[in-house]
């Protein structure tokens, strides 16, 4: 009965293994390693220069007459058109404090620094 060691290799061990699989490459010799790692330090190196030098995009300002359209735009989703006439008053009202005071509260958020438009 063969060994078992033969039965897995059996033209005893492999010594070449690119000329049985040619797609199979060796890990790169030291000098290759040291090349490929300059590569990739100068490619993250310039993608980084580049991330420093894109200008920032920048928001525009909130505005007390932004939020006063989002309080309406809820008012509008409330489904008891008893409680709508309420809730259009109270955000007039807070509208108001916000032009004088530049800060929106809606009870359960407080907004401030917004521009009083």
């Amino acid at each position: 009965m063969a060994d078992a060691a033969s039965l897995i290799r059996p033209n005893g061990p492999i010594r070449n293994c690119d000329s049985r699989h040619p797609g199979y490459k060796a890990v790169a010799s030291g000098e290759d390693a040291s090349v490929q790692h300059k590569i990739v330090y100068a490619a993250a190196a310039i993608v980084g220069l580049a991330l420093l030098g894109a200008p920032a995009a920048h928001a525009d300002p909130m505005r007390c007459s932004n939020v006063q359209k989002s309080c309406l735009a809820d008012c509008n989703r409330i489904p008891d058109r008893a409680s709508l006439t309420t809730c259009i008053t109270n955000c007039g009202a807070r509208q108001a404090i916000c032009v004088r005071t530049g800060c929106w509260n809606s009870g359960s958020n407080r907004l401030c620094n917004l521009m009083r438009q």
